[in-house]
């Protein structure tokens, strides 16, 4: 498996968080979990998005119970 060569982390281990399209598909093509940060959407409103982000947030305090509680990509 791929290694994050400046930091010795495997990508599936790396988060990338963004609110466009190109920073979903930048995390992707790097092998990392995709975050969208998009207010109006929710979870919900990821299907049908393209790129397609593994999670949508409406907002970054979102991010502590799926650090905490760990998740599941599914692709």
């Amino acid at each position: 498996e791929k290694q994050n060569k400046t930091k010795g982390l495997e990508e599936s281990s790396v988060m990338m968080v963004g609110d466009h399209a190109d920073d979903i598909l930048c995390g992707r093509d790097a092998g990392c979990v995709s975050v969208l940060l998009h207010p109006s959407l929710g979870p919900a409103g990821r299907e049908g998005l393209d790129p397609r982000p593994d999670f949508v947030i409406g907002a970054l305090d979102e991010l502590i119970p799926l650090l905490r509680e760990g998740f599941e990509v599914h692709r």
